[in-house]
């Protein structure tokens, strides 16, 4: 059996330029809207410094994570350099990335017995502890 195949007009088929200008008026409007995602980073001096404004919001952090130990057993926190702290859980999401740069996004809780917290919704390597990890690493060779 043959088969025709039918040149596409330029009435068929939007320029290439006006796509992409198309994709990227997209794009700027997902990112403008967040798409219900947790917000903008959060310094956690801001973070510890106003907590009552964020409790019950979606935030964003980025610091070190730093492992504890009480009665109770291990527990995490994200610090930054001035050693602004907050719980982190679950712990098993956390654990391991102890001693690591890290962004975290989740919901942050305050409570005047159990102290601040963040329920993580992600946790991820921060972007400039990644560059220099990969600067450190060897190149590998080209598979021939």
């Amino acid at each position: 059996m043959r088969h025709h195949l039918r040149r596409l007009s330029s009435q068929d088929t939007p320029p290439r330029r006006l796509r992409a200008a198309a994709l990227l008026l997209s794009c700027a409007a997902l990112i403008a809207s967040d798409c219900g995602g947790p917000g903008p980073l959060v310094s956690l001096s801001r973070l510890t410094a106003d907590q009552a404004a964020y409790a019950g919001h979606q935030v964003v952090v980025r610091g070190t994570i730093v492992a504890f130990n009480d009665a109770s057993g291990p527990y995490f926190v994200i610090q930054d350099s001035h050693q602004d702290r907050v719980e982190v859980f679950p712990r098993s999401w956390i654990a391991p990335y102890s001693g690591r740069t890290v962004t975290v996004a989740g919901t942050f809780h305050v409570d005047q017995t159990t102290g601040r917290w963040i329920q993580l919704r992600s946790v991820s390597p921060a972007i400039r502890s990644t560059v220099h990890a990969a600067a450190r690493r060897p190149a590998r060779p080209l598979p021939v």
